[in-house]
């Protein structure tokens, strides 16, 4: 009998949870909004500082804002959880004491023919209830501590009763027709979900009502707790980076329910340490062949090949396409072009996140999806357009010829599709196949450098100067990764928030070296919104092939 009325209580409190997420979840989303909106202020020129310190802190913001809205912390943290806890935790114990005392008289095997397996699914289910118990203590315990829930008993908040409310005083899903019945049945509706809300308001009050007088029970546990955090707080190292912070700051960004208590300063500093973690993971995952390659990187050619260069496609689908044409030049060791491939690689990882950040719109989505098709093929079959790039030009004499020959293979598929297609969208270049759009790529940057470096280089020259021009493109997209890890922070949606933070804080972390050999080797100083993806505007895309 007892079992069974601690699982209806249990029951009825997660209805009354469930009734009150959407209410609770468009509370905090308006709340973040107004701090969103707040960290904005000074954004801007914390990214131009390119100061990772600077950036680590601005991204905090978000990250307390991300912990405490988290839909997990905050049910856990709620007073109907917090009882349910304790409700838990008190008739689970009294169920194992009843059990273990009433286990010598238990039936002995061989009186059914179910006995042995009577005992041993009673045994699991003991198990099972002691470690809910255990974890229902905890989680009480926890809320308790940090003093989470609510300390006025005596209000009940809004987004407790809003969606019952709501319910109430609307008449969709109903069709009342303006007769007798349809009074009867408005009346009934009414007095239904008044009935509910009273019970959703007594199960609210009962639930702060037992975590107050609960709160002198745990009292001394809960300072023997304090007094033992802060001793080992006086021993430890305080020197990470969140202890660092301004606490009482950045706890001006916890996000709270109406008639929730300020989060203690010590959770905060939890918050921050754990950010501070992955920060640490992400260095220990740094792309040592990235910064490698960007580390030949040369300032002087980086205006010049942005200009020539980046003024047709984006920064993917060039680094992509100047890998293919490096691959493609013979006498060059199977270790270098392993190492190329094993940087451009790392590279892209980060380019892609770049050009997706700033590309909201996804106006060059189908230019990223050629540039992936293209390293797709690249990586896997050493091809380019179904050209073994291994052996497709070992008969060249010199890079010219390579270039040439990739340059003619290219002119020859776009004016394949010029040719065939009778599609009017097909006068939008954003709009060719992946095929066709890598091709433009080529032809362009084959022309480029045949035109900047028409004379007869050595194999071994080319790659050298290829080997600078992807540093070069890199270089150019990298320059917008602090402002792009910064704005993938700016998650409205709250399921994804955490997740998101989480990422932005490991490539944080993972692109510290990569951000600071950017900051030596560029000198351009590009805007930080969706117009600094220097995208191509394709528009003279396809219309170089006719020169």
């Amino acid at each position: 009998m007892i079992p069974s009325v601690a699982m209806l209580v249990s029951l009825a409190m997660l209805v009354c949870l469930a009734l009150s997420v959407s209410a609770m979840k468009r509370s905090l989303k308006q709340k973040y909004e107004e701090k969103h909106r707040e960290a904005l202020e000074k954004e801007e020129e914390l990214v131009e500082s390119f100061k990772i310190d600077d950036q680590r802190r601005q991204m905090m913001k978000y990250w307390v804002m991300a912990e405490s809205s988290c839909p997990q912390f905050v049910i856990a943290r709620s007073c109907v959880c917090a009882a349910s806890s304790m409700i838990t935790s008190f008739f689970g114990s009294i169920y194992t004491v009843v059990h273990v005392l009433d286990g010598t008289s238990a039936n002995a095997p061989g009186k059914t023919s179910y006995g042995v397996y009577t005992k041993r699914i009673v045994a699991v289910q003991s198990h099972g209830v002691g470690i809910a118990v255990i974890l229902a203590m905890l989680r009480l315990l926890v809320a308790l501590v940090f003093r989470c829930s609510s300390t006025n008993t005596w209000m009940i908040e809004s987004y407790w009763i809003q969606t019952l409310n709501d319910c109430r005083n609307s008449s969709a899903g109903i069709k009342i027709e303006p007769n007798r019945w349809g009074k009867c049945l408005f009346n009934a509706k009414w007095c239904v979900l008044t009935f509910c809300i009273g019970v959703q308001r007594f199960i609210v009050l009962a639930s702060k009502t037992l975590i107050f007088f609960s709160g002198f029970i745990v009292a001394p546990l809960v300072m023997c707790f304090t007094h033992i955090n802060n001793f080992a707080r006086r021993h430890h190292d305080t020197s990470s980076g969140g202890d660092d912070m301004d606490l009482n700051y950045l706890s001006s960004y916890v996000l709270l329910l109406d008639g929730e208590v300020e989060l203690p300063t010590s959770l905060v500093r939890s918050m921050c340490r754990e950010a501070d973690g992955m920060i640490k993971i992400g260095r220990e995952k740094k792309p040592s062949n990235l910064i490698n390659l960007l580390q030949k990187s040369d300032s002087s050619y980086t205006s010049q090949i942005t200009t020539l260069v980046l003024a047709y496609d984006c920064w993917t689908l060039q680094v992509v396409t100047l890998t293919s044409i490096a691959l493609a030049l013979p006498n060059i060791s199977q270790h270098q072009r392993k190492q190329l491939l094993s940087s451009v690689s790392e590279g892209l990882s980060l380019t892609t996140t770049v050009e997706k950040t700033l590309d909201t719109n996804g106006k060059f989505k189908s230019i990223r999806n050629a540039a992936s098709s293209t390293w797709v093929e690249l990586l896997v079959y050493s091809k380019w357009a179904e050209i073994d790039l291994r052996t497709g030009f070992l008969w060249c004499r010199n890079s010219k010829q390579v270039l040439q020959e990739l340059s003619d293979k290219a002119e020859e598929i776009v004016t394949e599709l010029k040719s065939e297609s009778q599609d009017s969208n097909m006068g939008n270049p954003l709009n060719f196949p992946a095929r066709v759009v890598a091709a433009n790529s080529m032809y362009s940057i084959c022309q480029t450098i045949l035109l900047s470096y028409g004379e007869e280089e050595s194999c071994e020259e080319m790659w050298k100067r290829l080997c600078v021009m992807i540093a070069d493109v890199l270089v150019a997209c990298l320059t917008n990764l602090p402002h792009a890890i910064t704005k993938m922070c700016h998650q409205s949606c709250i399921e994804k928030r955490d997740e998101t933070e989480r990422e932005a804080f490991l490539l944080l972390g993972k692109t510290e070296e990569v951000v600071g050999i950017v900051r030596r080797q560029r000198h351009l100083c590009i805007d930080h919104d969706e117009d600094a993806l220097t995208m191509p505007s394709m528009s003279e895309l396809a219309v170089t092939v006719d020169c």
